[in-house]
């Protein structure tokens, strides 16, 4: 498998931001509560649903010597309570675009969500993947 330059990489991850921005919305963040489905393409069930939490556009803040960083989200009450599993990045079109584990790829201050909660994330960094490093 081919890997990227580091500089191609956050270059892509550019491009990534702007296509979070496509569309008439704001790009949302939704966590759920089930299992995080195997592919991007099969939907997420919205029963499972706990808080939707929304992107401002431009959703790129800065690019840094290995990531880039989006603006924070804004501050979103809890629906339905539950354990946050898994997240869904979906753009402003609403289509999905990538899926994150709680825990690995998304770290909380509490996964344990209760209902009527305020939720929000200050700090959305992502990195390049260059490879096993």
């Amino acid at each position: 498998m081919n890997y990227p330059s580091l500089g191609a990489g956050l270059a892509m991850l550019a491009a990534f931001s702007a296509y979070i921005d496509q569309g008439s919305a704001n790009a949302t963040l939704v966590f759920y509560s089930d299992s995080k489905p195997s592919s991007i393409d099969t939907a997420a069930d919205s029963s499972k649903a706990l808080v939707t939490l929304t992107l401002p556009k431009p959703s790129l803040k800065q690019t840094n010597t290995d990531s880039i960083n989006l603006q924070p989200t804004d501050t979103a009450l809890v629906t339905t309570a539950g354990l946050a599993t898994w997240a869904r990045l979906y753009n402003g079109n609403g289509l999905a675009i990538m899926d994150f584990t709680v825990g690995s790829d998304i770290t909380l201050l509490n996964n344990n969500l209760a209902e009527g909660s305020a939720v929000n994330l200050t700090s959305l960094k992502l990195k390049p993947y260059l490879g096993a490093e």
